[in-house]
This record gives C-alpha cells, sequence and structure tokens, in this order.
C-alpha cells in the first residue's frame, strides 16, 4: 500500500507538472513563433548539458543511502553540501565556455540566468528522501503548486509581450521557490531527530560511489540535449523549434517510467536482500510492463501525431509532424532504460551507467554531423532513436554482469506470457 500510495502521488505530482509544462510550452510556442520559441529552446537545452555537476550523481545513491541508515538527516544535509560544490563549479564552467565561444548577447543572459536557478537545485536533492520514507504526498503537493502557479507566470508575461530574458528568469525563480520550500518541509520532518554535521569523510565516500554516475549523467545529457545544440548552431533557431515541439510532445511521456520505478525502487532493494531469484522476476515483470506500456504509447501518438501537432501548436509548426512520428518510438528504449538505471546502483556496478550513455553520446554526436546536414531536422530524429536504442538496451549485451538486463529486456514480449504461467 506505501508503494501503491507513492506511486499515486508521484503519478498525480508528475502529470500536473507535465501537463502544466505542456501548456506553457504550447503557449510560449504559439505567442513567440518560431525565431523565438527557437532561442528559449537552444538556451534550456545548453543550460541542461551542466545539470550533472548540479545534480553530483546522487539521485538514488541518496534514496539507497537514506533507505540503508537511521541517519536520513546527515545523509541528505552531506549531499546537499556536495550539491553545492558542484553548483559553483557548473556555473564558472558554462561562463567560461560563453567567454571563448560567441553568441549572442541575449542568448548568453539567458544561458547564465537558468544557471543561476539552478543552483537553487542543490537543496531539491530532498526529493529523495521524501521518496525513501514514502511521504511523496507532501513533496508532490509542494511541487504541483509551485509549477502551476509559475505557469501561469509565464503564460501571462509571454502574452503582454515581455521580454524573452525576463520570461527565463521566472524558470529561474521557480527554482529556487520549490527547492527552498521542499528544503523548510524536510527540516520541520526531521527537527530534533538527529545533530546536522558536514563529514568530509563521508562527502568523499558519496562522491566516490557517485563519480561513475557523474560522469554518466554528462553523457546522457549530451547525446538527449546535444541534437537542439546542433540543430541550432547547423541550421538556425526557427529549426530548433520545430524539432523541440516534436520532443516536447514525446518527452512528456517519460515522467511514467521514472515515478513508477522510483515508487518501486525501495522495494526492489529490499527484495535483492531476501531473494535473488524474486528479484530477477520482479525486474523481468516490470520490463514486460513498461515495454507494452511505450509500445501503445508510440503507437497512438505517431498515429496521430499531424492532428496534435496542429491542434496544439497550430500551422506554423506542422513541420515538426514528421520528427514526432519518428520521435516518439525512442519512448519505448526509455521506458526500459529508467529500470535498469535503478538496477545498476542496485548492483553497485555504476561505471556501467557510464559506459552505456558514453556510447549513446558518441554515436549521438557522430551521427548528427552527417544526417543532420543530410536530412535536416528529421535526421537527428533518428539518430535520437538510435542513439536511446544503442545506450539503453544494445550495451548491456557486451559485459557478463549486465547480459542478464538486456536478455530481460529483449525478452520483455515474452516475460509477461511466461510470468503469469509462474
Amino acid at each position: 500500500m506505501k508503494i501503491f500510495k507513492s506511486f499515486l502521488w508521484m503519478f498525480f505530482e508528475h502529470g500536473l507538472v507535465l501537463l502544466s509544462n505542456l501548456v506553457t510550452n504550447i503557449f510560449l510556442a504559439r505567442l513567440l513563433l518560431p525565431e523565438k520559441y527557437g532561442v528559449l529552446s537552444f538556451c534550456l537545452s545548453f543550460s541542461l548539458l551542466f545539470l550533472p555537476l548540479f545534480q553530483m550523481g546522487l539521485n538514488s545513491i541518496v534514496t539507497k543511502e537514506v533507505v540503508e541508515t537511521d541517519k536520513q538527516r546527515f545523509v541528505v544535509t552531506n549531499a546537499i553540501a556536495i550539491r553545492l560544490l558542484g553548483s559553483i563549479l557548473a556555473t564558472l564552467l558554462a561562463i567560461c565556455i560563453l567567454f571563448f565561444k560567441s553568441y549572442e548577447r541575449e542568448t548568453e543572459t539567458i544561458i547564465i540566468v537558468l544557471l543561476i536557478g539552478q543552483i537553487f537545485l542543490s537543496f531539491s536533492v530532498v526529493e529523495f528522501w521524501f521518496q525513501a520514507t514514502f511521504k511523496t504526498k507532501v513533496y508532490s503537493s509542494i511541487r504541483s503548486a509551485v509549477i502551476f502557479s509559475f505557469s501561469i507566470v509565464k503564460i501571462g508575461l509571454a502574452y503582454y509581450g515581455i521580454e524573452l530574458v525576463y520570461i527565463m528568469a521566472i524558470f529561474a525563480l521557480e527554482s529556487g521557490t520549490f527547492s527552498i520550500l521542499t528544503y523548510m518541509f524536510f527540516r520541520k520532518y526531521t527537527h530534533g531527530k538527529e545533530t546536522i554535521a558536514i563529514d568530509i569523510n563521508y562527502c568523499f565516500s558519496l562522491l566516490k560511489k557517485s563519480k561513475w554516475l557523474i560522469f554518466s549523467a554528462f553523457a546522457s545529457m549530451v547525446y538527449l540535449k546535444i541534437d537542439q545544440i546542433m540543430i541550432g548552431s547547423m541550421l538556425g533557431n526557427k529549426e530548433v523549434a520545430q524539432y523541440a515541439v516534436a520532443s516536447k510532445i514525446s518527452e512528456v511521456w517519460y515522467f511514467l517510467p521514472t515515478i513508477f520505478v522510483n515508487a518501486i525502487f525501495p522495494k526492489i532493494i529490499d527484495i535483492k536482500k531476501t531473494s535473488e531469484s524474486k528479484y530477477r522476476k520482479t525486474i523481468d515483470l516490470t520490463n514486460s510492463l513498461l515495454f507494452y506500456s511505450a509500445l501503445v504509447i508510440a503507437g497512438i501518438v505517431c498515429l496521430f501525431s499531424y492532428d496534435i501537432i496542429n491542434l496544439l501548436f497550430g500551422e506554423s509548426y506542422i513541420q515538426s509532424t514528421t520528427v514526432l512520428q519518428i520521435h516518439i518510438w525512442a519512448c519505448v528504449f526509455i521506458f526500459m532504460r529508467a529500470l535498469a538505471s535503478k538496477i545498476l546502483i542496485v548492483e553497485e556496478i555504476y561505471h556501467i551507467s557510464l559506459l552505456s550513455h558514453g556510447v549513446g553520446a558518441i554515436v549521438n554526436v557522430c551521427l548528427n554531423f552527417y544526417l543532420i546536414p543530410l536530412l535536416g531536422i528529421e535526421g537527428a530524429a533518428y539518430t535520437t532513436v538510435f542513439s536511446y536504442f544503442v545506450a539503453s538496451v544494445l550495451v548491456f549485451l557486451f559485459n557478463n554482469k549486465t547480459r542478464w538486463i538486456f536478455v530481460s529486456m529483449i525478452g520483455s514480449l515474452f516475460n509477461f506470457l511466461i510470468l503469469r504461467k509462474t
């Protein structure tokens, strides 16, 4: 029941957040038109390249640490300290890159504003304490309220023709407000239960566990967001807008595997401790559920792609239809990757995460250099789907410790039938 309630609250929260973000993006795309919306999408993609340093690979590790220890506040406090250090490094690195790489003044200003806003995400590490302790109701309520409120503000500013830099400042303010509120509630729930202390040795211990995940997250962010940056550099902002519209609709479904896997992750850790066979069977069944869910979603969106684009974004973005018909099939691999990422944490083979995302990033960049000039934004969509397959499925075949994950993924079509009989 704890898992089910946790899933429901995360489903409600992610659903409302994604709906708010989708509606916001629809209004922004319609009001700003492709040129300015392309600038917005480019800046968001560029700033997200540095997100791994803001997160420092601690997401699932914090959940695991909280589940396995009584010093929960101690774990979260030290994780925040590490993230703050990473945030400062990320901001400085980004500013250095902007100094040597010439962009328009407006673009540079927007990126810096977004990076400053991401510093506050250091405190959002408390999300994983809420997940591990099944107190997702509070966290979900706060996040939903903040996202919904700021979505209205963004749409209002765009409607009245406010400059893009001020609209993007609202994105930064939104991150800060949400992070501070969640941290305040975390302090309320843990107040007086244990002392707070920054332990250098423990911080190094967390960093040792997360080092592979930091590099992995960098590689992941490259093959998730580099396409829009490369499109902007090769084709222009209007093409970025067309591609971004299709990817927004495609990526809106990614919350489903995330919340489902996050909800069952603490339970998977417990099952692993008690029974290896039950653990493997749980993985097989979960892979099948994720595979079939993604297949249905991708098929429906592909079939009605023209109507979806035309209804939501209008004639100005009809070019996005073909991109969406291709891009949506990445959904199948993303759904199963959500579980695979958690398995790597449970098995403590973090370096495989780096390997998989690294290979995906290399494939993505190389194919984009070839296919974008040849096929335009459709080429970037084909590249995305193939690189997701390589990074999320194929790479697990070539390591003895992960081959069983690959087998489970490929067997997803049959696992459900087998498990029903057993």
